[in-house]
């Protein structure tokens, strides 16, 4: 499941964005980690036997945290790093439609062979 989730995630990313001249690395490195932290976020709603406030409440701040260092380390990081610049890297990339399209194909083809078994398995037993 796991090995199906990264290739899933590496590749559709890879190759939606690999005819588009604007996209850089530091868009595409950030698109597979949007992609990865929505994807393990749903694949513990989609393994947990009974969903409450607090189980959502916790991916619900996940999401914040991991959304809110993102943009604010975008919009302050001019040259912390060597090489290219992640200066307002998600702000650019999360206005293309592209990057949107993308992320939601990635995460239904990656949590669709795990929802169908786990249909099965319900239905079946």
């Amino acid at each position: 499941d796991g090995i199906w989730q990264s290739i899933v995630i590496f590749f559709v990313a890879y190759l939606s964005y690999q005819d588009i001249e604007c996209i850089d690395a530091l868009s595409f490195g950030f698109s597979i980690a949007f992609s990865m932290t929505l994807i393990s976020m749903l694949h513990v709603l989609m393994q947990t036997s009974r969903i409450d406030v607090s189980l959502v409440a916790t991916i619900i701040l996940s999401l914040a945290i991991f959304l809110g260092f993102t943009l604010i380390f975008d919009s302050n990081c001019v040259s912390c790093l060597g090489g290219q610049s992640p200066f307002q890297v998600s702000y650019v990339t999360f206005r293309r439609g592209v990057f949107w399209f993308t992320n939601i194909f990635t995460i239904v083809c990656a949590l669709l062979p795990r929802f169908t078994v786990k249909c099965i398995y319900n239905t079946a037993f």
